[in-house]
């Protein structure tokens, strides 16, 4: 029997893995972590050396992992990098390996398994969760992209690159700057509904920041996204909300309210379809005062009117906070 044929599974795979061109931190993070999990299926099932591998065994770990709630994209990263190698090794030793994945097919992946259906949040909800961020531990890193998103309206992107310069405190308007977007019209300088605004203020004393500095500190898009799961979760375990379904909450409350749509669009950033380009850039440049002005009575005041009793609760906290430090 050929030196090829008493070959380890995991022996296999760090010889394939020394012929790889991509970088060490994908090694690490995407490819070697998946290699580890099939080698520890093949010794949950007496597979020992890489002679015993048939396609069969490809197709039980498939679906196995699609049993756990593996989705098809992560089940095909899953099983890519055991085919690669397989591949290889029939390359390398012809005469002792066969490539085992040829045949292999991706098993199909149950509507179950599939991602759940988002559940929608209201404009009370909103506010709920963000009375709730700001007694949490590093809840202020990510409330106030919350309150923009969810209270105002704006693009994730858009909240999460906005800066101190771009806000008024003492009007309450916001110049939010298109930065990289793709969207035409998202440049756009709106007023904020009041809870947002009493919101920043807050987080303007507590941070004391310089002009140029992030309104959220915790802007980067993966890591705004973590904190949000994490803190979402202690809110409602269960619940099935994704830090861009923030924006689709004014949204979905107009149209259950019944309002008036197009100025809530343009608020939003996009240009109502019955506009046209030219229409549009008349309106927009010819009277911006008019326009903010539509925007307070059609969209603010609408919001101001909903989230009343949860900016009462926001500011009797404030208050409260206040008098227990001069009591101090």
């Amino acid at each position: 029997m050929g030196a090829g044929q008493q070959l380890a599974i995991e022996d296999c795979f760090l010889k394939w893995r020394e012929t790889l061109t991509c970088t060490p931190n994908t090694l690490v993070t995407d490819y070697w972590p998946r290699v580890q999990c099939f080698t520890r299926w093949c010794e949950t099932h007496d597979l020992m050396y890489w002679r015993q591998l048939r396609v069969c065994h490809l197709q039980e770990y498939a679906g196995e992992l699609v049993k756990r709630g593996c989705g098809r994209e992560h089940l095909g990263k899953c099983c890519r990098v055991i085919r690669r190698a397989s591949h290889w090794a029939a390359v390398t030793w012809p005469e002792c390996f066969v490539d085992f994945a040829e045949g292999f097919r991706l098993p199909t992946v149950k509507e179950a398994n599939r991602q759940r259906r988002r559940d929608p949040l209201t404009l009370e909800e909103v506010a709920e969760f963000l009375l709730f961020l700001r007694e949490q531990p590093f809840g202020w890193n990510i409330l106030t992209g919350v309150a923009l998103a969810g209270i105002a309206g704006l693009r994730l992107q858009e909240a999460r690159c906005l800066k101190w310069i771009h806000i008024d405190l003492r009007t309450g308007m916001v110049s939010i700057v298109a930065e990289n977007s793709k969207t035409a019209y998202s440049e756009r300088t709106i007023p904020i509904p009041e809870l947002v605004l009493d919101i920043l203020r807050e987080a303007y004393r507590r941070q004391q920041p310089d002009e140029n500095d992030y309104v959220v500190p915790t802007n980067s898009r993966h890591s705004f996204r973590r904190a949000f799961y994490r803190h979402r979760n202690h809110w409602r375990p269960g619940l099935n909300v994704e830090p861009s379904g923030l924006r689709r909450v004014l949204r979905s409350e107009w149209f259950k309210r019944h309002w008036h749509t197009d100025s809530l669009s343009v608020y939003r950033g996009h240009k109502p379809p019955s506009t046209s380009p030219v229409d549009w850039k008349h309106y927009i440049i010819f009277d911006p005062q008019g326009l903010q002005q539509t925007f307070r009575e059609e969209v603010v005041a609408k919001i101001d009117e909903v989230v009343k009793p949860f900016r009462d609760q926001w500011n009797d906290h404030e208050t409260g906070d206040i008098s227990a430090q001069r009591g101090s």
